[in-house]
C-alpha cells in the first residue's frame, strides 16, 4: 500500500498575474472618486445575493454615507435587486459592474469585500485579498463548504460564526469607520493571500509528492 508523507497543496493561482501597472481609475469604472467602495466578486450573484445579504448591504449603506457597493459578475435580475434596496434609499450608491476578466485588477480600486451569505465566494476572495481588501464574511462550521470559505481563506477567527446579519453589518461599518482597524485587516488580507497562492511552493510540494510516489514504486 502506498504511503507518502502528507504534503498540503496550496492553490496554484496568482491573482496578481492580471494586474496592470497601476490600479484601474475609478472614473473608468463609473465609481465616485472619494467613496469607500465595497465589492463582491461572483459568477452567481443572482443566486448568492440572498434577501438577508441584500438587507445587510442596505443597512451598511444607510449607516455609512461615504460607502458605495460595486459588485463584479453577471446579473440578469438587476431590477429585482433594486426593488429590494428601495426601502433603504441607497440605489444611487449601488453600481453593478458586470462580468470582468480581471477582477483582482479592479479590486485594487476598491476598499472592502462583502462575502455573500449564507453561501459565499471561493476564489473571488483571493482576488480581493491580493488587492488588500479586508473580508467581511460569515463562517458556518456545520454548513457546506460554500458556507466556510470566508473562514478558510481569511481566517476563522476573522469571520463571523454568530451568523447574525446585525454582526455582519456592525463589522462592515466598523471597518469603514475605523482606519486603524482597517489597516490591520488589509495587511492581514495580503498576508493570507500570499500564503494561499504560493505557486512556487505549490510546484515544489507537488514535486515532493511525485518523488515520494516514484521512490515507492521503484522499491
Amino acid at each position: 500500500k502506498l504511503r507518502i508523507e502528507s504534503v498540503p497543496l496550496l492553490f496554484c493561482v496568482d491573482p496578481k498575474e492580471t494586474w496592470e501597472k497601476e490600479p484601474t481609475p475609478r472614473s473608468q469604472l463609473g465609481l465616485p472618486q472619494e467613496a469607500f467602495i465595497m465589492t463582491t466578486i461572483s459568477n452567481h450573484l443572482d443566486n448568492r445575493l440572498s434577501d438577508e445579504m441584500c438587507a445587510a448591504i442596505g443597512e451598511i449603506l444607510q449607516r455609512c454615507k461615504q460607502a458605495v457597493y460595486a459588485p463584479m459578475g453577471p446579473v440578469k435580475q438587476e431590477a429585482r435587486f433594486r426593488h429590494k434596496w428601495e426601502p433603504y434609499g441607497v440605489n444611487d450608491r449601488i453600481f453593478f459592474l458586470g462580468h470582468t476578466r480581471s477582477p483582482s485588477q479592479l479590486a485594487r480600486s476598491m476598499n472592502l469585500y462583502l462575502n455573500e451569505f449564507p453561501f459565499g465566494s471561493g476564489l473571488g476572495l483571493l482576488d480581493a485579498m491580493a488587492a488588500g481588501c479586508p473580508i467581511v464574511s460569515m463562517y458556518d462550521p456545520t454548513g457546506p463548504q460554500q458556507a466556510k470559505y470566508g473562514g478558510v481563506y481569511f481566517g476563522k477567527e476573522w469571520a463571523l460564526s454568530s451568523l447574525k446579519r446585525s454582526d455582519y453589518v456592525d463589522l462592515a461599518c466598523t471597518l469603514i469607520q475605523n482606519p486603524e482597524m482597517y489597516r490591520e485587516w488589509s495587511h492581514h488580507a495580503k498576508l493570507q493571500c500570499a500564503q494561499r497562492t504560493d505557486t512556487k511552493g505549490y510546484v515544489a510540494k507537488f514535486e515532493t509528492i511525485l518523488r515520494h510516489a516514484i521512490e515507492h514504486f521503484r522499491n
